[in-house]
């Protein structure tokens, strides 16, 4: 279950996950050990899956990256790459 305390979190966090515990601490009003441990029950949760990178298109970066490599475009040209850098 999570409160407003939480969401304000969450709110931070979709805006910048890489800013510092401090900081964002900081920024809800809250302790860096408090603020911590409700990320970490987010996560526990299910709330928060991933921490990502988010790529700027207008810089070209449109494909799906795997590993730092980008993915084909086809379906069936997708699985026989996955499959040879597995194999690698």
């Amino acid at each position: 279950m999570t409160d407003a305390m939480d969401l304000k979190i969450l709110g931070k966090l979709q805006k910048d996950c890489t800013q510092s515990l401090d900081l964002l601490s900081d920024s809800v009003g809250l302790s860096s050990t408090s603020c911590y441990r409700r990320i970490r029950r987010l996560e526990s949760a299910g709330i928060i899956k991933a921490k990502v990178a988010v790529l700027d298109e207008k810089k070209g970066y449109t494909d799906l990256m795997v590993d730092g490599a980008p993915l084909p475009h086809q379906p069936d040209t997708i699985i026989r790459w996955l499959i040879d850098r597995l194999r690698s």
